[in-house]
């Protein structure tokens, strides 16, 4: 499954990238620190 983490604060970031990183079946698509810049990535998501 892939998935995007949207936070404002960078230290969370972190934290969710480690607890998502044990997670087989997860795969970080992508990291953002607001809900504008992940919309925007979510056509481009679309053809990987």
């Amino acid at each position: 499954m892939k998935v995007i983490i949207i936070d404002d604060e960078k230290a969370m970031h972190l934290i969710l990238k480690r607890m998502l990183a044990k997670m087989a079946e997860v795969e970080i698509a992508g990291i953002f620190a607001d809900t504008a810049a992940a919309y925007a990535y979510l056509p481009i998501m679309r053809w990987i």
